[in-house]
């Protein structure tokens, strides 16, 4: 976080008893913290960088199966039915109380949604789309060569 503002916000949050800033955490380590949280945040200032992102950290959160809310990142319409996003009408507080009545009603099945989105973006799974996608442009070029 950078500038006054986000300071003065950043103290006043750790002010609450059940917020704590935990430092660092060895990525081995980070599902086991996933789980234990009711929401997942990715927020992001929306910028060119921020709308023209694909964060894996999406897929991350996406894979514990939590409600997940997301600010300033573009979702994809396969998505919006598996976050909480905000828009010019739904504010972040909005999302976040959105995703606190899934927190309240848990739904099997948008866990499983959110998994299963999660397995078909796993790193095998995208070399084998690309791959896909890219081979019979390939094979069909290089035999019009010959």
């Amino acid at each position: 976080m950078a500038g006054d503002r986000h300071a003065q916000s950043y103290r006043r949050l750790l002010e609450h008893e059940n917020v704590r800033y935990l430092g660092a955490i060895p990525y081995e380590d980070l599902p086991g913290y996933l789980q234990a949280l009711d929401i997942l945040l990715l927020p992001r200032i929306s910028s060119k960088a921020s709308t023209s992102s694909n964060p894996l950290k999406l897929v991350e959160y996406l894979a514990v199966g939590k409600p997940i809310v997301v600010d300033g990142v573009p979702i994809t319409s396969d998505l919006n039915r598996l976050v909480y996003t905000t828009n010019e009408k739904i504010t972040f507080q909005d999302a976040f109380r959105n995703a606190m009545v899934e927190v309240r009603n848990p739904s099997k099945s948008r866990v499983r949604d959110r998994q299963a989105y999660a397995l078909s973006r796993t790193w095998d799974e995208r070399v084998n789309r690309a791959l896909r996608s890219a081979l019979p442009t390939y094979i069909l070029s290089a035999g019009a060569n010959e």
